[in-house]
């Protein structure tokens, strides 16, 4: 029970950026969008210009440009309306431009654009950065992107930390593979900034390098966290890439697996997407374990005399340095489970989590089922210009205390009388 009245908590957080980030983007269309590489004529591999014998940059036909967009269209099935679309984005354009030519020709198109009268909320940055969180924490299990020592977090970033995504002529535009910390910081900047409207130039539901199911959350929580927060573009990686050869590849079975299709058939249907509970990745996950270990491992050996435990460990190094970083978290559980410690209150927060009062599943799936009623109805509301202030007081001063004492029973009254709100303005 503790873990839904938990998801219905990072509900009312999306409730609350949807009231705030999501006014005025939520007028506006909003693109779902999937890269297609457009280096060189086989559309199927990125990478022309790398390696040691680089191919020259040629554009693929309109034939094989065709074939690949009917793919994406025939397999999700819808297009969208007018307030939400599926979109295709074209690029790299280049690999093999030097960074100052890059940056001169990004200057010299966005110049052009703005002066040739395209409207700013049209014109995209897109920075990648680091999270301050990984940056300033344990970040080994990070896979992309780590942290090197000796330097400022904006040298880390190539000085392009998430701030200097921002411009007067432009929306802001961030990669967005999650890592701990990573939405957390882009929503601050939207806030610090004011903004409506932003980007994800490019992301999708997996960190590079690491593997399927790594983040802790479901495609439609990964769409979630930048259309309920006030996004009006994303651009998803990896559709189709390397072909049938590559089909079980990390990013395409994230990209284009069963729950990633329904996850973007909801949002085309126009349906509010549900930003769900978050469970703590293995990134997350782990780094405690192993620093639990490594602070009491050797006084309980000295203590016990166990060797088995050693040899558990020496296994843990060996796993690490293969970076099956899967196999390590089972070991470090088994060490810890020998010590006589929990691996939960290892895991980040794990011994100070509130206890939440026990509720009924049958009421749990009805309080849930009217909340995403309520967000449904407040996104209706917003599009035709209404004014949602007073039901976002609602939620933010009434519901939210009541879910967060875990009485769930008035929280839901609290809901009813929003939901009657709403039925006797339809009248």
């Amino acid at each position: 029970m503790k873990t839904k009245t938990k998801f219905l908590l990072t509900c009312l957080v999306a409730f609350t950026a949807l009231s705030h980030a999501n006014a005025g983007a939520e007028k506006e269309t909003r693109y779902l969008a999937f890269q297609i590489f457009t280096y060189g004529p086989n559309l199927l591999t990125p990478a022309m210009g790398e390696g040691p014998h680089p191919q020259p940059a040629r554009f693929p036909d309109k034939a094989a440009l065709r074939h690949y967009i009917e793919d994406i269209k025939g397999r999700i099935g819808a297009v969208g309306d007018p307030q939400t679309r599926l979109a295709v984005i074209l690029g790299l354009i280049s690999f093999d431009h030097a960074d100052a030519e890059v940056t001169k020709f990004i200057e010299l198109w966005s110049k052009g654009l703005a002066e040739a009268g395209v409207s700013p909320q049209k014109i995209y940055s897109h920075t990648c950065f680091l999270s301050r969180r990984a940056f300033g924490g344990d970040d080994k299990d990070i896979t992309y992107m780590k942290r090197k020592g000796g330097i400022t977090y904006s040298q880390h970033n190539h000085f392009a930390p998430p701030s200097v995504a921002f411009g007067k002529s432009h929306r802001p535009g961030f990669s967005t593979y999650p890592q701990g910390g990573l939405f957390e910081d882009i929503y601050e900047q939207l806030d610090k900034h004011k903004q409506v409207g932003w980007a994800s130039c490019e992301g999708t539901n997996m960190q590079p390098a690491s593997g399927p199911g790594q983040t802790g959350m479901n495609m439609e929580t990964y769409l979630a966290k930048m259309f309920n927060h006030g996004a009006t573009l994303c651009n998803v990686q990896s559709w189709g890439v390397g072909g049938e050869a590559n089909k079980n590849m990390g990013f395409r079975v994230v990209t284009e697996g069963e729950e990633a299709l329904q996850a973007y058939r909801k949002f085309l249907r126009g349906e509010p997407l549900v930003e769900g509970e978050t469970v703590a990745s293995l990134t997350d996950r782990l780094p405690p374990k192993i620093h639990q270990i490594q602070k009491q491992l050797p006084a309980w050996i000295q203590k016990t005399g166990n060797q088995e435990a050693a040899a558990l460990m020496q296994k843990m190094q060996e796993q690490m340095k293969a970076k099956d970083f899967t196999e390590v978290e089972k070991t470090a559980d088994s060490i810890l489970k020998m010590m006589g410690v929990s691996a939960q209150s290892a895991a980040p927060g794990g011994e100070n989590k509130p206890q939440l009062t026990p509720t009924s599943d049958d009421l749990m799936k009805r309080l849930t089922e009217k909340f995403q009623r309520v967000m449904h109805g407040v996104q209706k509301w917003m599009a035709s210009g209404r004014d949602t202030s007073a039901i976002h007081r609602t939620m933010e001063e009434k519901f939210r205390p009541l879910i967060e004492a875990g009485k769930v029973s008035e929280a839901e009254g609290e809901l009813d009388r929003v939901l009657d709100q709403f039925k006797q303005d339809a009248k």
